[in-house]
């Protein structure tokens, strides 16, 4: 299970989602108390099943589905964060541009989505390859 390239996507997937959950700076620059229940709503929905995709090893037919859930919820993120430093005209962004921890608050969906994809496209290559020897015996 952790030789597995689409494991390791997984996880830092799961890091990421978590750090961007627990920092200070995510919720310094929401400005709309509705982004912060959506924000904790498809986080949580990204999280539990990027951690729960890990597990889903032996059937790789599941795993891609709940990626592809993962990555809904966090398509679904980037769009209540997006929108609500729209709709909030972005202060807090544009006293400090350059400060890390908005970077990181803002550049995680991003992130999380290209680990995900990752991670599809190598559970995609592990089926590949198991149909691939099926066909050989």
């Amino acid at each position: 299970m952790l030789q597995r390239i689409q494991t390791v996507h997984l996880g830092l997937s799961g890091l990421v989602l978590g750090c961007f959950l627990v920092l200070p700076a995510t919720w310094q620059i929401i400005d709309h108390s509705w982004a912060d229940a959506g924000l904790v709503a498809c986080t949580a929905l990204s999280l539990v099943c990027a951690v729960c995709a890990i597990f889903l090893f032996k059937r790789p037919s599941s795993q891609i589905r709940v990626i592809v859930l993962a990555q809904v919820g966090v398509v679904l993120l980037a769009a209540v964060l997006y929108g609500s430093l729209y709709l909030s005209g972005a202060q807090h962004l544009r006293s400090s541009i350059l400060a890390p921890q908005y970077l990181i608050s803002v550049g995680a969906p991003a992130v999380v989505y290209v680990l995900l994809f990752l991670a599809r496209r190598g559970v995609a290559r592990d089926i590949r390859l198991v149909r691939s020897a099926d066909r050989l015996r």
